[in-house]
């Protein structure tokens, strides 16, 4: 025969501790759930600055130490990255369809690395060859993945950097690259 000193029972106690670990896992998920609601909302704020062409709502989107490379290689600065949204809308270039969805996010602490999809269409017309006539129209596409490095200022998420992993692009239906 055993005893019950030899296979105890819940009690309280254990109820309780466990009760606490459960309410510590939970808190901490609540976190970065928050701070899941609060990355997706940046990448929603940058979908709708993008297909207003807005450079002032861009720029306020991006981090101080803000850089993005271009598939040429050269760097840009959180300045020139905006300066070229604004010569694409000066050109006359119209976003006419933009999508951005959060793939997948690595916190630690108050940077993430967060991968997304994107998927967006631009048109435009060449210049017209001829007084009085227009020129031909075109569009753009261009879709992909995206890695982007984040971080958590007093202002909120912030982009580090906008770095496009895999994409393509196509003018007319036609692939590019």
């Amino acid at each position: 025969m055993y005893s019950t000193n030899q296979f105890p029972c819940p009690t309280q106690p254990r109820i309780l501790a466990m009760a606490l670990v459960s309410l510590c896992i939970v808190s901490g998920n609540a976190v970065r759930a928050d701070d899941r609601a609060d990355i997706t909302a940046l990448y929603t704020k940058l979908q709708v600055a993008q297909k207003a062409q807005s450079v002032e709502d861009t720029y306020r989107l991006l981090a101080p130490d803000f850089h993005h490379t271009l598939r040429s290689g050269q760097q840009l600065n959180a300045r020139q990255f905006v300066e070229l949204i604004g010569t694409q809308k000066a050109t006359g270039k119209q976003i006419k369809s933009m999508a951005i969805k959060v793939i997948k996010i690595d916190q630690q602490g108050d940077r993430a690395k967060v991968t997304n999809s994107f998927d967006w269409r631009l048109e435009y017309s060449d210049p017209p060859l001829t007084a009085g006539k227009s020129g031909m129209k075109h569009t753009l596409t261009s879709a992909g993945t995206v890695t982007n490095e984040i971080c958590k200022t007093s202002r909120g998420w912030r982009f580090v950097t906008l770095q496009t992993v895999s994409g393509k692009m196509t003018l007319d239906g036609k692939k590019l690259n």
